[in-house]
């Protein structure tokens, strides 16, 4: 089985010309069912002062989509893929997710909704 990161993302949506909070996967989804739901978004630099490692992260995020209707969900939407995830028998840990979010104020994982396996 894979742990994801289920992690809070935030891009600019060129089209409306606003910031727009989404969730991301990562790593890259291996299931079929999983990577039904994601899409591959070119998320790009967000200021002139992101200093993202280039190499690392090419600005392209897993982000998760609607398993309906197929659109970007926002985090508030986290139900929807609660519901999914849960029908389609993934795994929520909680005590992972607990241990990396109770690390101090510099924590890498202060971006992390929660892990989960499948």
């Amino acid at each position: 089985m894979t742990q994801y990161q289920l992690k809070r993302g935030i891009y600019l949506d060129r089209v409306e010309g606003q910031y727009k909070s989404v969730m991301i996967i990562k790593p890259e989804p291996k299931t079929s069912n999983l990577k039904s739901i994601t899409k591959n978004l070119y998320t790009g630099k967000l200021s002139i002062f992101d200093e993202r490692n280039v190499r690392a992260n090419k600005y392209c995020e897993h982000v998760v989509l609607d398993p309906n209707t197929k659109k970007i969900l926002s985090v508030e939407d986290i139900e929807i893929l609660s519901s999914y995830l849960k029908d389609n028998n993934f795994s929520i840990l909680h005590e992972l997710t607990n241990t990396l979010l109770s690390k101090g104020k510099r924590n890498p994982y202060r971006d992390l909704i929660f892990m989960f396996e499948g």
